[in-house]
């Protein structure tokens, strides 16, 4: 999204002076308000702040008259899957008009701006209630894990040439993102790109000028770094690529002085789980679930 011209002025009235709107960073004050005094509030910490959820991400603001009764912030930053970083409401009587109202109303309206998947995650106790009546399922469980120490057992494969890749690279690296993951947990060219100009370690895995395995580590506080992504085409999975990759990132973590590093997996994936641990990786005991919908194609917003 670029801002709020590619997002139109969209608005929808429901009656009873009822209306749904895109939001603007003038809501901001507002929402200050009343995720401070509200009881009904979902929020997700993250990189991106209130204005610029407001100024370049598709959200909805519902008002009743003058007042405002909620808001549903969204991120389209793995798009095609709509993020929530932000959900408030109003009072307890808001919740059952949000779920079989504004909801639905909400899911076309992003559904029409690209979006495939609606998701929920780290969501508070009433809210995980909520859910399922309107559609949603647990996508998946996913698990921290912590390393502590940036050593490995083995090398990986000393065939493959690593190296931090170059925006030729990125059709490659989305084809193998492609064929290693689930479609709702693929990364997009946006991604791709941004972690080539700004993650502090990122890294390919080639064989013969083919992409077969990826690293991204987008980000590293107090010690640690936060691995977001690895990858290997499944044809070289098992071969000791990822451990290549691990073993050359460890190398320039520790020439920045970090300690140790974090990263996350799907509680199914039982295979990763071992490769991690093999590493030297440990689970932290925490987890996620993340909720997910599947919104209809081909909307158009009402």
């Amino acid at each position: 999204m670029s801002g709020q011209g590619s997002l139109g002025g969209w608005r929808l009235v429901l009656g009873e002076g009822q209306v749904l709107r895109q939001g603007v960073e003038q809501d901001r004050w507002s929402l200050l308000w009343l995720v401070r005094v509200s009881r009904w509030v979902h929020r997700v910490q993250n990189q991106e702040s209130l204005r610029s959820l407001l100024a370049y991400q598709p959200s909805i603001v519902w008002q009743r008259g003058s007042k405002l009764h909620g808001a549903l912030l969204t991120s389209f930053y793995r798009r095609p899957v709509a993020t929530v970083r932000l959900l408030a409401l109003r009072a307890r009587e808001d919740r059952s008009s949000f779920f079989s109202e504004v909801l639905p109303h909400a899911e076309e309206r992003f559904a029409a701006l690209g979006a495939r998947w609606l998701s929920f995650y780290d969501c508070p106790p009433w809210l995980e209630e909520a859910l399922p009546g309107a559609g949603y399922i647990q996508q998946d469980l996913v698990l921290n894990y912590a390393k502590t120490g940036l050593e490995a057992p083995c090398q990986g494969n000393s065939q493959v040439l690593v190296r931090r890749p170059t925006l030729e690279d990125v059709p490659g690296i989305l084809a193998l993102d492609r064929a290693a993951f689930e479609p709702f947990w693929w990364i997009n060219a946006e991604i791709v790109r941004r972690s080539i100009w700004e993650a502090p370690y990122c890294l390919i895995a080639e064989y013969e000028g083919e992409v077969v395995g990826y690293l991204i580590a987008e980000e590293r506080w107090r010690g640690r770094a936060y691995l977001s992504r690895i990858g290997v085409l499944p044809s070289w999975q098992g071969r000791g690529v990822g451990t290549r990759l691990m073993v050359e990132a460890f190398a320039e973590m520790r020439r920045d002085g970090l300690r140790g590093v974090l990263l996350n997996t799907q509680a199914k994936n039982l295979q990763a789980q071992a490769f991690y641990q093999r590493l030297g990786f440990f689970p932290t005991g925490e987890g996620t679930i993340f909720w997910s919908k599947e919104l209809p194609a081909n909307s158009n917003p009402t």
